[in-house]
């Protein structure tokens, strides 16, 4: 658990090599895992929300250069020092043993998200089976007219006249007309309208969302029996996501109103009437969505590589798969973004178009509904839309649950001997921590918490392996481990990656996403504060302990043998886990595996010529013996 001394024979543990069993078969398996982990709740359902709603064409540069320059720089060195060392969340940090309580943080912050995906799968599931039913409950009124609760509705695209009133009473006198959409009613119902503030303090899920849980649970349980499971759900699921989306990609382009030139919906108002405080914090949102798209900062990626052999072709996979995401991610953003088009080309109007809700999931949503439904009477494209989200969020959750499931297995034998029982206990205690975050002004805490503790220790991965242990010898780990030169691209990217973290968690402790909605939260009077703010600070809490604890025990330790240098310098077992690698790394000289050198001393040496093969043999059998037997000088050349 914690730094071993100098006496420890290290070596002898080497030799016991504690390699674990090769989960991939093939090595498309893992790069498929890989991409279905990216393609999470902020590639499918945040990313593009954000990027439709608040600029599409500026916002989305931005999002796929932050990917390039930051996310996936450091996705690379996740998966390379994996995939090197073969480690786990835990001892992969022994290139600065100091910080290994970050690793027992990463346990707790995938905890922390499960929670958040089992609620946000539930929703998903919940509006995936109502986008089936014919017509579905946002595209009537049937279930909303005379209610108490609702009282007038509306449905925009059949009640266009109705709208049209309602968006000039609106301008004139500035406040609420009095009607509500459909798709606002069914969202306030099922999700909207339960926040603390109105329940406090029985904070439980509703029935629809109660079986869907159970159900999600109960699915995991079975899935995470056998690992096979996950090899041929990844596949479906992905051909399910590839297939959806581009239907949904044909539908969007069909309508006229995508070709419909508008302003609004380009986000160019907000440029031109230099409201730098709001585009400050749309940039800022997007940003953060864009590095927390790949993943990093989880431990996922370097947890289902290191099952990966050394020198495979793994490690290039971290280039492409964020691409991939990427390329799904604006794909759905095209399409809501030519949805807001249609609406502003079927009503006339640029402004007040879009509706914007009280609470922070309103948009992915009652606003998606609202939205897809002008692409077609039928409600196709709102079924393909929320069983793709519904299909992600759940691959997502079951990736999450598999790598929290595997490691406790692994490290505690009771787990490992009561397979089943620990997995079903693991899966309700997760559904029973679930239950307070139904309240929808608890969520976005729970959102907050997770990717303030994601960010933060990406920062300190960052600094720690490009800062202190040296992008230089990353470098020339990543060199020995695949053989190929890094460019100075990965090397400029390395160094100022800390620094780029640093802006991003700073934005994101500045925008918080339970500040948005603050007000429909309870206020704790005795404490002077609000019931999702206090989560968000007792989240953090628990991290900071976790963090401290470890630190401590660490430093003692190394007081106790009086080795502080020890304290910023790998572990002696720092390295590929097998004994020959391992050794053959303090040999090693990375000038070997580059092209340019082999050609300079080729040349050096006069070898640039072809020689003529017919030449007269200077070599006898007896000399080549002899050359055999004696000792050759060593040289870079022979090193290898």
């Amino acid at each position: 658990m914690f730094a071993r001394s100098k006496n420890d024979s290290y070596m002898g543990k080497r030799n016991e090599h504690q390699s674990k069993s090769k989960f991939w078969k093939t090595y498309s398996d893992y790069r498929l895992i890989l991409w279905m982990w990216m393609l999470g709740d902020t590639a499918v359902m945040w990313a593009p929300a954000e990027l439709a709603h608040n600029g599409f064409y500026l916002h989305s540069i931005m999002y796929l250069l932050v990917i390039i320059v930051v996310a996936t720089p450091l996705l690379f060195s996740e998966i390379c020092l994996a995939q090197y060392t073969n480690c786990d969340v835990i001892t992969i940090w022994n290139f600065l043993p100091l910080f290994r309580c970050f690793g027992y943080g990463t346990i707790y912050l995938v905890t922390m998200k499960v929670v958040y995906m089992l609620v946000l799968t539930s929703w998903s599931l919940v509006y995936a089976v109502h986008s089936a039913m014919s017509p579905a409950p946002w595209n009537t009124c049937d279930d909303y007219d005379g209610n108490s609760t609702t009282k007038f509705c509306m449905v925009k695209r059949k009640n266009t006249s109705v709208f049209q009133n309602c968006l000039e009473a609106q301008s004139m006198y500035g406040g609420d007309c009095g009607m509500k959409t459909a798709s606002r009613c069914f969202f306030e119902v099922q999700i909207g309208n339960y926040v603390t503030s109105a329940v406090w303090p029985y904070c439980t899920p509703h029935y629809k969302e109660n079986i869907a849980l159970w159900c999600i649970a109960f699915a995991l349980f079975v899935l995470t029996l056998k690992r096979k499971f996950l090899r041929i759900g990844v596949k479906l699921a992905l051909g399910y996501v590839g297939l959806g989306t581009f239907v949904l990609v044909c539908i969007a382009l069909g309508t006229g109103g995508t070709w419909f030139s508008s302003s609004v919906s380009l986000g160019w108002a907000s440029i031109y009437s230099m409201d730098w405080t709001v585009l400050d914090a749309q940039w800022c949102v997007v940003l953060r969505k864009a590095f927390l798209a790949v993943g990093a900062g989880c431990g996922m990626a370097s947890g289902w590589t290191s099952g990966a052999e050394f020198r495979s072709p793994a490690c290039m996979t971290a280039v492409a798969a964020p691409l991939l995401a990427v390329l799904a991610s604006l794909m759905l953003s095209l399409v809501t973004h030519s949805g807001i088009k249609t609406m502003s080309f079927y009503h006339g109007d640029e402004e007040n178009i879009v509706e914007l809700g009280n609470n922070f999931f309103f948009t992915p949503f009652a606003s998606m509904t609202e939205t897809l439904s002008y692409f077609d009477e039928y409600n196709l494209s709102g079924f393909i839309w929320f069983s793709v989200t519904f299909v992600c969020m759940f691959v997502n959750t079951w990736l999450l649950f598999s790598y929290l499931k595997d490691y406790l297995i692994n490290n505690l034998t009771f787990a490992r001997r009561h397979h089943k029982s620990s997995s079903m206990s693991l899966v309700v205690s997760l559904v029973l921590l679930s239950y307070p975050c139904f309240c929808s002004d608890l969520t976005p805490a729970l959102l907050d918490a997770a990717e303030t503790v994601q960010i933060f220790t990406s920062l300190i991965f960052s600094i720690t392996i490009y800062w202190i242990y040296g992008y230089y010898n990353h470098s020339v780990d990543i060199i020995f481990m695949i053989g190929v030169k890094t460019s100075y691209f990965w090397k400029f990217c390395w160094v100022l990656n800390p620094v780029f973290i640093c802006f991003i968690l700073v934005t994101k402790c500045t925008y918080l996403a339970l500040s948005e909605h603050g007000e429909n939260s309870h206020e704790i009077e005795s404490l002077g504060t609000t019931v999702d703010f206090l989560l968000y600070i007792v989240l953090l809490g628990i991290y900071a302990l976790i963090l401290l604890f470890p630190l401590v025990v660490q430093l003692l330790i190394y007081i106790a043998n009086g080795d502080w240098k020890g304290l910023f310098t790998p572990c002696g077992d720092w390295g590929p886990k097998d004994d020959i690698l391992f050794k053959s790394r303090k040999m090693f000289v990375p000038e070997i595996m580059t092209t340019e050198f082999l050609y300079r001393q080729v040349k050096k040496h006069g070898y640039s010529k072809r020689k003529n093969v017919n030449v007269k043999k200077e070599l006898s059998i007896e000399s080549e013996a002899s050359h055999c037997l004696q000792p050759t000088e060593w040289s870079v050349l022979t090193s290898n």
